[in-house]
């Protein structure tokens, strides 16, 4: 009996590439960074969209600041946003929402005074 073995990702790799796997990665890497960042550009038009100072858009700041955060770290060769900088993303975006509400309540009043 005669066994054949070979790795999955030779058939994957590109012609005269390296024999290491870095070579598969480092395409799957470009390749979800590409994906990545038009799937926020099409995030970014229903964000553009929202009434400032909405549910939705209050709803859609936090996780929506962290996949730019998560990808600009990736492309600067990141692994990962570190904990402080994930925090600092969230405090940004809870002191944008406190700030937006505390605006639509003076508009509320002044648009309730006027009428009055």
């Amino acid at each position: 009996f005669l066994f054949f073995f070979f790795q999955a990702e030779d058939g994957i790799r590109d012609f005269c590439l390296s024999r290491g796997l870095g070579d598969v990665y480092k395409r799957q890497d470009q390749d979800m960074m590409r994906y990545s960042s038009s799937n926020l550009e099409q995030a970014q038009k229903y964000i553009d969209s929202l009434r400032e100072g909405s549910a939705a858009l209050t709803f859609c700041r936090i996780p929506f600041a962290l996949a730019h955060g998560t990808l600009q770290a990736k492309l600067e060769g990141k692994e990962k946003l570190s904990r402080t900088e994930v925090m600092a993303i969230i405090a940004k975006c809870s002191s944008q929402a406190y700030d937006d509400k505390k605006k639509e309540k003076k508009e509320n009043k002044t648009e309730t005074q006027e009428t009055e």
